[in-house]
């Protein structure tokens, strides 16, 4: 699996604490992959565990500096690719059918 997810493919978290599920119990922190780290086996995914924050110098691109957000790692047993989740929820819903 881990070979399979690169920087700017969507995801959804699957399980783990961040897992989270909407009213009608669908599954809702998706985001694309911001970063990947091979040898922990780990990803940041935007817009899911905002824990962190950092500070930094100021610079030519954040001239005031400050406290900026940022993304925790999830590790990648946590994540499916968006489209294969999609593909998998429809065969669930299809044998649920018949």
């Amino acid at each position: 699996m881990a070979k399979l997810l690169k920087k700017g493919d969507k995801v959804v978290v699957i399980s783990g604490a961040l897992a989270e599920r909407d009213n009608n119990n669908k599954l809702c922190n998706i985001g694309p992959i911001q970063e990947v780290d091979r040898q922990k086996q780990r990803v940041r995914v935007e817009g899911v565990n905002l824990g962190a924050k950092k500070t930094v110098k100021p610079s030519m691109a954040n001239p005031q500096g400050g406290l900026v957000d940022r993304h925790d790692w999830i590790h990648i047993s946590n994540v499916m690719l968006l489209s294969k989740w999609e593909e998998r929820q429809g065969k669930r819903a299809e044998s649920a059918g018949a």
